[in-house]
């Protein structure tokens, strides 16, 4: 039997935790984990169309059991996934903690040069720390764009049945995993928003 928690949508602000908690949860229930940029992005870093991507995501957002890890937005994406997910989760870190683990990420696949989301791009320290294209760029100048935004938008669940957790720490991320693992591989759940 499918427990009843079994799509789960991961939003926040470059570097802050998402990829972090949707692999080890991905990990730890076997359930499949859609990274949004996987989708969106192609080789090169240049942008899948928007139609091809949404195709590509309604048609993996039709599985039995998901967790989806990104914060696009365009062509309806982020409402597809919301409207679907058991549990949205949100990162609403201090910007302290996201830019230092946003930096730390950075550096760690620069150095690593390893091919992200399945395509031939990789992270480097020209591109990361010389250029307008530096993820380090986008994330000082998109967290409080994103920080604002989540709380109003996860305000009300899509559903009545939809939970929604707020991370506010790394503790609170750790105690998140824990409880979303339960969540997925038990068919005992108390009420959502408890």
């Amino acid at each position: 039997m499918t427990p009843r928690v079994s799509r789960i949508q991961i939003v926040g602000a470059p570097g802050s935790g998402k990829t972090w908690l949707g692999s080890r949860l991905g990990a730890r229930t076997g359930a499949p984990v859609i990274e949004l940029d996987g989708i969106f992005h192609t080789d090169d870093w240049h942008q899948r169309p928007t139609d091809e991507a949404i195709a590509i995501l309604r048609e993996r957002i039709l599985a039995p059991a998901w967790i989806t890890d990104g914060n696009w937005t365009g062509a309806g994406a982020f409402e597809l996934i919301r409207a679907q997910a058991d549990v949205v989760v949100y990162f609403d870190l201090p910007h302290v903690i996201n830019h230092a683990q946003l930096f730390a990420r950075t550096v760690v696949r620069a150095a690593r040069r390893q091919p992200l989301w399945g395509t031939n791009n990789r992270e480097s320290f020209r591109r990361s720390f010389l250029s307008r294209e530096s993820v380090l760029l986008w994330g000082l100048t998109k967290f409080n764009k994103y920080r604002r935004r989540w709380p109003s938008l996860h305000a009300e669940p899509a559903h009545p049945s939809q939970w929604i957790i707020r991370i506010g720490s790394r503790a609170d991320a750790r105690r998140t995993l824990d409880q979303l693992t339960q969540l997925m591989t038990s068919e005992d759940l108390p009420s959502p928003n408890v």
